[in-house]
């Protein structure tokens, strides 16, 4: 399989071939890059930035986008000690002190930098000496073989893989015991509320608000950009509590949970997966 031959090759091997094979969607996928080029303009307007280097962005974003599938295949086959030398972790002592609550905790997620490589973050909680068992979301891929492939290889490390499938009560009980749950919140919906993300109305995964409503979990959420050629930077963000309102509606929490993906993906806005029409 291409991609477990994927897993054998060097980091920097990984990056030169993602970073090429990124370069070539890039010019000969013009409606690809149409998409990436309005959604990385909606959210520089959002944030004020000029748009000088909106063409420039829109190209990086194809070769960290191909750099980022390719590299954290080759991470998640390589024990800890020896990915550390390429992804520093900040805000650790920010997400101890939400376990520390024992009410579980939800982590916010978008696609950002070699997602692949969070396979390892059981074995990082473990030695920063966070006592937490942890789960994902994840939306079943079409293909089954490679759904179960990519499942048992995101699970190697002691993480609990939960989709739609398994319905709503696995990850409410997860969280109840005190497990942490991951969820990628910046997935394109067809359904669910409709609420403002970088000033634009989007259709919003509801998980997280509702998760939080029926447990009481914490939010945190994740950032996971490029620092250098081969440096990336994964840190947890502190989230404002989704609603002060006890009977918070849906389109409440789902505006909160976008406000924090902002956050997050405004970090680096060329490391965020940019590929659906998602306004």
């Amino acid at each position: 399989m291409f991609l477990t031959s994927l897993k054998w090759l060097p980091i920097t091997w990984t990056l030169f071939l993602g970073e090429r094979i990124g370069l070539i969607c890039y010019r000969l996928m013009p409606n690809r890059r149409k998409i990436v080029r309005r959604n990385l303009r909606i959210a520089k307007e959002h944030l004020s930035e000029p748009m000088d280097a909106l063409e420039r962005q829109t190209r990086e974003v194809f070769l960290r986008s191909g750099a980022n599938l390719l590299t954290g295949f080759c991470f998640s086959r390589l024990p800890w000690h020896k990915v550390e030398k390429y992804i520093s972790i900040k805000g650790i002592s920010l997400l101890n002190e939400k376990v520390k609550k024992g009410q579980g905790v939800i982590v916010l997620m978008a696609h950002m930098g070699p997602w692949e490589a969070l396979a390892h973050l059981p074995e990082i909680f473990r030695k920063k000496g966070i006592s937490c068992e942890l789960a994902a979301m994840f939306r079943p891929l079409n293909n089954k073989p490679l759904n179960r492939w990519v499942k048992k290889e995101r699970e190697a490390s002691g993480t609990r893989m939960f989709s739609r499938d398994d319905g709503f009560s696995l990850p409410l009980k997860h969280l109840r015991n005190g497990g942490m749950l991951g969820i990628l919140a910046d997935q394109k919906m067809k359904q669910g509320p409709k609420v403002d993300f970088f000033g634009q109305p989007a259709f919003t995964n509801p998980l997280p608000g509702l998760f939080q409503r029926r447990t009481g979990a914490a939010l945190v959420s994740l950032s996971f950009t490029r620092t250098g050629k081969q440096q990336w930077l994964l840190e947890f963000h502190h989230v404002e509590p989704l609603s002060k309102d006890s009977t918070p509606s849906r389109e409440a929490m789902c505006q909160a949970t976008n406000r924090a993906l902002e956050k997050a993906i405004s970090e680096s806005l060329t490391d965020e997966f940019w590929f659906q029409r998602r306004f």
